[in-house]
């Protein structure tokens, strides 16, 4: 569970083009965001090095996110546009499981809440072909980071 999210998404995936000062931060995380994020990205967290495949499905609406190596993980990425904020949940191959949610704000997406545990996912795109994640949790009463680069190819 070191290596959640790779937002992919968006973001989920996750998630593009810019203008004026955001483009500095990165391309906005934003509901149309898909098709930008499609394809193999190349993953580095620590020593591991896998892929990460975001694929839209539902007509560009939600993103597939299917990360291999050896925390290998199989996601779900949306973006409610109800309640503004991105959704995403994976399963692990060892039947570990998380939900996380949050909003996007110039290039990042800030999962904040998550079931079943708490934890937090920060995923910025920095550019059109690279992002970064930083996932925080607690595990066995100790604070766990994982940070990961992922650009794509």
């Amino acid at each position: 569970m070191k290596r959640l999210f790779t937002l992919a998404l968006v973001a989920l995936s996750c998630t593009v083009a810019t203008a004026g000062a955001v483009a500095k931060m990165g391309p906005p995380v934003t509901t149309n965001t898909a098709a930008s994020w499609s394809g193999t990205w190349k993953c580095t967290s620590g020593k591991n090095h896998y892929n990460t495949t975001f694929t839209p499905i539902f007509n560009g609406n939600a993103m597939r996110v299917t990360i291999g190596g050896p925390n290998a993980s199989e996601g779900l990425a949306m973006f409610d546009k109800q309640q503004g904020q991105w959704f995403y949940t994976f399963v692990g191959p060892n039947g570990n499981y998380l939900t996380l949610m949050g909003p996007a704000a110039a290039g990042t997406v800030s999962f904040t809440r998550s079931f079943p545990s708490k934890a937090t996912l920060v995923v910025h795109r920095n550019s059109n072909a690279k992002y970064t994640s930083v996932y925080t949790a607690m595990q066995k009463g100790k604070k766990m980071i994982s940070t990961e680069v992922c650009t794509k190819s």
